[in-house]
């Protein structure tokens, strides 16, 4: 019988990620853990702030060592999300589209995409420049520690408030991950009451 042919993996994509040979895992018996400055949390209601304190408490009851870092340059890129000339990127994605046919996409999010159209390439090129800046930062802050804890958004908004005010609430519930997929960065969103196990592994 012929042998079936030999599985090959598709062309890479031109902006593929190669896997770092050298990837860890599993975190160290004794990880290191990076944390915000009390300042950085200033968007949190003093209940949020608390229980976030409260979980960073509880890593270090597993064994994690804690340090707390300058996170602003992070939160910063994060703007560039709604702020910023990068939005040029998804109309080029599905902006063709979505002008063909605007009803195909909630009315907020077709509204965000055409209006990038109008975005002259200059807007985008020093927008390009800065996330590069906040990269090489963000690279220099998370240095040597294995993990960085940050809440996973700043507060639960009713639908009502949502529907006023779309982008205002989404922009502010964005605040601590909106940088994670621009820096080329990956994050788990874990309850707090969890913590204690998550070294462990057990639920």
């Amino acid at each position: 019988m012929p042998r079936p042919p030999r599985w090959k993996p598709p062309d890479p994509s031109p902006r593929s990620r190669t896997w770092p040979d050298a990837v860890r895992l599993a975190a160290p018996q004794r990880p290191r853990i990076a944390l915000p400055r009390d300042e950085d949390l200033a968007p949190l209601s003093d209940e949020a702030r608390a229980a976030f304190h409260t979980a960073a408490g509880q890593l270090r009851e597993t064994g994690a060592e804690t340090s707390i870092i300058d996170v602003s340059p992070l939160l910063e890129a994060a703007r560039l999300v709604y702020d910023g000339a990068l939005v040029a990127e998804r109309y080029a994605a599905v902006g063709e589209f979505i002008a063909r046919d605007p009803e195909a996409a909630d009315p907020t999010v077709a509204g965000i995409i055409l209006a990038a159209a109008a975005l002259p390439a200059h807007a985008l090129a020093t927008d390009q420049e800065r996330l590069d800046h906040f990269r090489t930062a963000a690279a220099g802050l998370l240095s040597g520690f294995d993990a960085l804890l940050l809440p996973t958004t700043t507060d639960h908004p009713t639908i009502a408030a949502v529907q006023a005010d779309p982008v205002g609430i989404n922009k502010r519930l964005g605040t601590y991950t909106n940088f994670v997929n621009l820096l080329d960065m990956a994050a788990v969103a874990v309850p707090g009451v969890h913590l204690r196990y998550a070294h462990t592994g057990t639920t």
